[in-house]
């Protein structure tokens, strides 16, 4: 009894487990719920779900962006870092400008996605 009452005030549903109708050990549930949830409230208000789905958008919209910048800097500085325009205009680039343009890529990604720093819930509590 008195290791259900610890786990119930840590917050933990306890199971008794029977073997022959007699008691043969204590399972703490609210362990397993956790890690098996998708999303954990830990707090009363259901609000938190609707938060949590706005700022699960917000990343995945976030990443699809990130993708596109870098798929965009990639396919086309690539092919002009190796010399695609020297053929057509005689251009060729200061390796130089094409490692900074890449170092640009990255910049680009990382602030788009620490815009998600300024992500406004929904519901406020």
């Amino acid at each position: 009894m008195e290791q259900i009452a610890r786990l119930s005030g840590e917050g933990e549903t306890p199971m008794l487990v029977a073997l022959d109708n007699q008691a043969a050990g204590i399972i703490a549930v609210a362990d397993i719920a956790i890690e098996a949830a998708d999303v954990t409230l830990i707090s009363g208000e259901l609000t938190g779900a609707v938060n949590s789905i706005a700022l699960s958008k917000a990343t995945i919209r976030n990443i699809k962006q990130n993708m596109f910048w870098a798929f965009a800097y990639n396919s086309l500085l690539i092919p002009v870092a190796t010399g695609v325009l020297f053929p057509l205009f005689g251009i060729l680039l200061n390796p130089m400008f094409v490692a900074a343009a890449m170092g640009l890529s990255s910049l680009t990604v990382v602030g788009n996605a620490v815009r998600l720093r300024r992500f406004q819930a929904p519901i406020s509590f």
